[in-house]
């Protein structure tokens, strides 16, 4: 490399965007159901207490819409642009006759996390999963950091969640498929070094989100002292690796970004993990 290269490599990794701290506390909350009211009832107790270690309801005011307030899309939307709530939570396969449809979030989530900017929280289908089992233990808020270092959302709400007796843990995980197609094209270069490429791009790919959980837990260390930051940055293959994270630390929630920087579609990494996981709550930003 020349020495015009190797400034321009160093000047490139200083450029690093550190993280931001925001405090983010909802004030106003819409829940979302479909349920009859004795389950809405159930449903809206257990959700406080899932919610208690970190959000105390005197410090939030919940709307809750039920049966009676169905509509079609355009008036849902407009009614929800007109409340504003901060936070939305509703349950997936919401409106959905056909429980067992469990390759999908159903059309209404979509919507709300497409068709609006408001974050919402998708909890398990109640009528399919045991709320109470969810409240039983403290677990951890996974967060999937992915590549976008400059929205510093994904980390700032899932501070909002998280509690002190259970960590929060910067979640990346580099394709190994991804890397093996990209490296077998890279093999076929005669003018490059195949082995030395190899090690240098492993190496750099997770150099960048290393360097911004490093920079989340010094931020951490004053802003949340309670509070235990852990990091899983590693190469292989997503919705194995979410699995087995999930299960070992007991994720009381997962948060992903959910939209797509050219909003043609649902984000598809953050669609994937949201759609696998029926029994953990995920908050879609």
């Amino acid at each position: 490399m020349s020495d015009l290269g190797a400034f321009e490599s160093v000047f490139r990794r200083a450029l690093r965007t550190p993280y931001e701290y925001e405090e983010i506390k909802p004030k106003h909350i819409l829940v979302i159901v479909d349920l009859n009211p004795e389950q809405s009832a159930q449903f809206l107790n257990d959700l406080q207490a899932y919610l208690l270690p970190s959000l105390h309801p005197s410090n939030y005011q919940m709307t809750c819409w039920t049966q009676s307030d169905f509509a079609p899309w355009p008036q849902l939307k407009s009614r929800i642009q007109q409340l504003a709530p901060d936070l939305i939570i509703s349950y997936r396969l919401l409106w959905m006759q056909d429980r067992t449809a469990q390759k999908s979030l159903g059309s209404y989530i979509d919507l709300l996390s497409q068709d609006t900017q408001i974050p919402i929280l998708v909890m398990p289908n109640p009528l399919m999963f045991s709320m109470p089992k969810l409240n039983a233990s403290a677990g951890a808020v996974l967060v999937a950091t992915e590549h976008d270092y400059e929205d510093h959302r994904q980390v700032n709400y899932a501070l909002a969640f998280a509690r002190k007796d259970a960590p929060l843990i910067l979640v990346h995980i580099e394709d190994e498929d991804t890397f093996e197609y990209y490296q077998a094209a890279i093999a076929k270069i005669p003018d490059i070094d195949t082995e030395a490429a190899r090690e240098t791009l492993h190496r750099q790919l997770l150099a960048d989100p290393e360097h911004y959980a490093d920079s989340v837990r010094e931020t951490l260390v004053t802003k949340r002292p309670e509070l235990s930051v852990d990091t899983y940055i590693t190469f292989g293959h997503l919705i194995t690796a979410y699995r087995k994270l999930m299960a070992d630390h007991l994720s009381d929630l997962l948060v992903v970004n959910s939209k797509d920087d050219t909003q043609l579609a649902m984000h598809s990494i953050g669609y994937s993990l949201a759609v696998e996981f029926r029994e953990t709550p995920v908050l879609l930003l």
